[in-house]
């Protein structure tokens, strides 16, 4: 903590109009405070504002927890925060007891010590999650998961079946959190139940037609939705709600209530009309998705990608269809496709490249779809996989070629398939990240799940993230991200399982070249001939992310500047012939998404609020 105001600001002799002096002058006798201290002041007293160019309301920090669960500690930190002051945190490992301790230091060596509790200042009924972004504030040696305060719902709900002291303590993880509420009520039409995970506060859902059922299992803790029901609708949640002796709640007539998931527990209230009728049982599934790969594919499960790929099927497809989707948890954080990729000793890996045998990822996944089949799901035929960051730093080393990592992908969904022979796999590729040092290495990954995709016939590429919002300097994702992967892999889904032509993004078609080949001309298509991004012209040497290799395992060959001509085709000009060499897209990370350079096309998702689909993931050779 800073010093105290009087400390800082002390000084011996009174000086006025009459007798001026400089603050800090050497023979004042007044103490000369350094700037640093000035700064810290400020801080502590100083209330977080966006206008105060002195105050980092939110610190970002780069460094990597270490930890075991019971206690966190981050060093060599750029500032630590004062009282009051917010900060994102990422746990490297799922937290063991209800208040972990943290300490934090910075390069000058000032060390914070606190404990996490959550926004209640209550112990952690459910446990920080490995790999998921959390938001706290520092205080009084107590660091608070920020989330939106529950207990403004615990007073709406003014028919609370118990007391408030029942309701367990939670953590609401930050990836869902959004300023906003839905513009309109989500129309659900019966039979078919549909999935109800909710991204936005304030979400509400309206039944219409045939007596329909809202499977509310996989609601993400910390979220809520108003349900506007008619006589018959079902309501299911995974577990009994609190304080009923039921997890089927059916509408005695035209009312509405509301549903919110706290850790470990579901709450009703009934808000208008009668109340409903409670009973046990289970919503029924007609498909099963499993999430295959690691942390992005498991935050996915978590946190909104049931919600956008349910809502996408009846709201964001070209024929909107109704289904009711078991979804099942199979990927693992932190975990590389290849053992190659991880230092000897560590077992996070799907693939033992020495003996050719499945690694403990690999395990866990198949061991997760038989205990979903034994337990009454439909035969698992879909995928929705993402992985690869774990293996950006050894394609960048070249401990493995981009041919021999495509030959491990293609192992790993090979062993799948001889269980399930008609799994088929719908990939999103790796998004983007601040390694600015190891852009080839991921540029390599994306190159090898790419020549994967290829030489088989169950895979397609599904969807792209790196234009998701994420924080600076994480790989994971935040706000409503994962509903918006979701809703991509609807949108491919319904093209392979339906025959549907929904688009899917822009992609380039062909490339030529002029100019003797200094001159690269590319063709695309899932836009209009007319189109213009809106930064026409991009410098660097990927503009717009897109680059040129001399072969898959080449390094890069700088590009001048890129501009899109009238036509709609993009000209980048290079410093000498290309001819021969591979065009691809997107480099490494993905930076230029972070200066706004994503070509994307019109197809806008007011829902979800974002711009459009973009650019896929490609790699073609140059004539």
């Amino acid at each position: 903590m800073a010093k105290a105001p009087n400390e800082v600001l002390r000084d011996f002799t009174v000086f006025n109009a009459a007798n001026p002096l400089p603050m800090g002058d050497p023979t004042s006798g007044v103490h000369n405070p350094t700037k640093k201290d000035l700064r810290d002041l400020l801080n502590d007293l100083t209330p977080p504002s966006a206008g105060n160019p002195n105050y980092q309301g939110v610190l970002t920090y780069g460094a990597e927890p270490t930890g075991n669960g019971s206690s966190y500690t981050l060093t060599g930190l750029q500032q630590v925060p004062v009282i009051g002051q917010t900060f994102f945190f990422t746990p490297n490992a799922d937290s063991t007891v209800p208040a972990p301790a943290l300490s934090l230091t910075d390069q000058q060596g000032l060390v914070r010590t606190a404990t996490i509790v959550d926004a209640d200042g209550r112990g952690l009924a459910a446990p920080l999650r490995r790999g998921t972004s959390y938001l706290l504030r520092y205080g009084e040696g107590v660091a608070q998961v920020v989330s939106r305060d529950v207990r403004e719902s615990r007073l709406l709900a003014s028919s609370f079946p118990v007391t408030d002291a029942a309701i367990p303590a939670h953590v609401d993880p930050l990836p869902i959190r959004s300023i906003y509420g839905s513009r309109q009520p989500l129309i659900v039409s019966g039979p078919t139940p549909c999935q109800v995970q909710p991204v936005f506060d304030q979400c509400t859902i309206q039944m219409t037609g045939a007596a329909g059922t809202l499977d509310c299992a996989e609601m993400i803790p910390g979220t809520e939705v108003l349900l506007s029901l008619r006589s018959g609708d079902k309501v299911v949640a995974r577990e009994n709600y609190v304080g009923t002796s039921g997890n089927v709640a059916t509408a005695a007539g035209v009312s509405v209530v509301r549903v919110m998931k706290l850790a470990g527990a579901t709450v009703i209230s009934t808000v208008a009309g009668p109340a409903p009728a409670y009973s046990t049982g289970r919503a029924t599934h007609d498909m099963t998705i499993v999430w295959g790969g690691q942390s992005n594919a498991q935050q996915a499960h978590m946190y909104g990608g049931l919600g956008g790929f349910t809502w996408a099927l009846r709201n964001w497809i070209a024929t909107p269809l109704n289904r009711s989707v078991r979804s099942v948890q199979g990927a693992t954080g932190g975990t590389a496709i290849d053992s190659r990729s991880v230092d000897a000793g560590q077992t996070s890996y799907w693939w033992n490249a020495a003996n050719n045998t499945p690694g403990p990822a690999l395990t866990t996944y198949m061991n997760a779809v038989a205990a979903a089949v034994s337990d009454g799901a439909p035969a698992p035929e879909w995928c929705f996989w993402v992985q690869g960051e774990s293996d950006v730093g050894a394609m960048y080393l070249d401990r493995l070629t981009v041919a021999q990592l495509r030959d491990t992908i293609v192992r790993v969904w090979g062993h799948i398939r001889a269980t399930y022979p008609n799994m088929k796999f719908l990939v999103g590729m790796i998004g983007g990240f601040e390694q600015r040092l190891v852009d080839l290495g991921a540029s390599r990954v994306r190159n090898a799940y790419l020549a994967a995709i290829a030489s088989v016939s169950y895979a397609t590429l599904g969807a792209e993230l790196y234009d998701m919002p994420r924080l600076h300097n994480n790989l994971h994702y935040y706000d409503t991200a994962y509903a918006i992967l979701g809703a991509r892999l609807a949108r491919s889904w319904a093209n392979i399982a339906h025959g549907q032509a929904n688009r899917t993004g822009p992609k380039v078609i062909a490339a030529g070249t002029q100019n003797n080949g200094r001159t690269l001309i590319l063709s695309f298509s899932g836009m209009s001939a007319s189109f213009v991004p809106r930064t026409p012209l991009a410098a660097g040497p990927a503009p717009y992310g897109i680059y040129v290799i001399e072969g898959d395992d080449g390094a890069m060959v700088p590009m001048a500047y890129g501009e899109f001509q009238s036509n709609g085709q993009l000209a980048l000009f290079a410093p000498r012939s290309v001819r021969g060499m591979k065009v691809g897209g997107p480099w490494g990370w993905a930076q230029h998404a972070r200066q706004g350079q994503v070509i994307t096309d019109d197809d806008r998702d007011l829902y979800h609020r974002v711009p459009g689909l973009p650019l896929s993931s490609f790699l073609i050779d140059i004539p």
